[in-house]
């Protein structure tokens, strides 16, 4: 069963790379797809921590231990907005139907990463108790979803000056986060949607808006020892509980198309575009 699977396997990926072929001689290599570029991500912070701190104030005189002391119970609610967020992205689309002479359905297949740093500033948890801290989240997201396309990308033309795009999806994500000695991995998947513009000037560039919808956890740790949370600056001993949440987040790129130089400066690059599917 097993060498019947592998079999039938290698003979649609034998097929699909004939197809390719195919396309390649008639202009339409998939490389002239391939759009990349850097980019601002914009996403808010939350932060609840809830921390028990004891502070041991007489200490035994022959043991030197302390004997009695005082507990803070309190809880922590800040926001936080991204202090600075580079993003950078990198992709390519498959053609799945035409629309008229200049537009396109297409599958997008891309991948993002987003570094957020944030500043979280003093805390002080009590009088003898408080750290400086700072926030650091990096996103790997890989989007897919179906797009519309009009202009010089759906026939890979010099001659069409104008490019547009918008569409949405699903985006998978691994997100790792450090925030107050914590460090967290998460995962899961997020619905976005996108919209980009873009001109063709010695090649393509494009200026893409993409927004992720809901609310994601970075970072959930409980019951930590606030003496090592806080690197020793405490007097006392005490559990610190704290959850990270980001909120919907949007990045704002500006895009290539680094191969765009070799498309076509005119005819139609898709004229068999249903004659010959890839």
């Amino acid at each position: 069963m097993y060498f019947v699977s592998a079999d039938s396997y290698g003979q649609s990926m034998f097929r699909a790379y004939n197809r390719y072929m195919r396309a390649s001689s008639k202009g339409k290599k998939l490389y002239q797809r391939d759009y990349l570029g850097y980019g601002k991500a914009f996403m808010a912070i939350d932060v609840k921590q809830h921390y028990t701190d004891i502070r041991y104030v007489d200490p035994d005189p022959n043991t030197n231990y302390s004997t009695n002391g005082k507990s803070t119970d309190t809880f922590i609610h800040t926001k936080y907005s991204a202090a600075s967020a580079i993003s950078y992205t990198e992709g390519t689309f498959f053609p799945l139907q035409k629309v008229g002479r200049e537009g396109l359905i297409a599958l997008d297949v891309s991948a993002t990463v987003n570094l957020i740093q944030y500043n979280i500033g003093a805390i002080d948890y009590s009088s003898t108790t408080g750290i400086v801290e700072e926030g650091i989240t990096e996103q790997f997201y890989f989007p897919i979803g179906l797009v519309y396309k009009y202009g010089g990308e759906v026939n890979l033309n010099k001659k069409s000056k104008f490019l547009f795009t918008m569409g949405c999806g699903f985006a998978p994500y691994v997100s790792g986060s450090k925030i107050i000695a914590f460090s967290s991995l998460m995962a899961g998947s997020r619905k976005y949607v996108m919209a980009e513009f873009g001109v063709f000037g010695g090649i393509a560039w494009k200026l893409r808006t993409t927004v992720y919808f809901g609310n994601i956890v970075l970072v959930d740790n409980r019951y930590a020892d606030i003496f090592d949370a806080t690197s020793g600056h405490s007097d006392g001993y005490g559990n610190l509980d704290i959850k990270v949440t980001g909120g919907t987040t949007a990045t704002v790129s500006l895009l290539i198309n680094p191969f765009s130089w070799d498309w076509k400066g005119k005819g139609d690059n898709y004229s068999s575009f249903n004659k010959s599917k890839y």
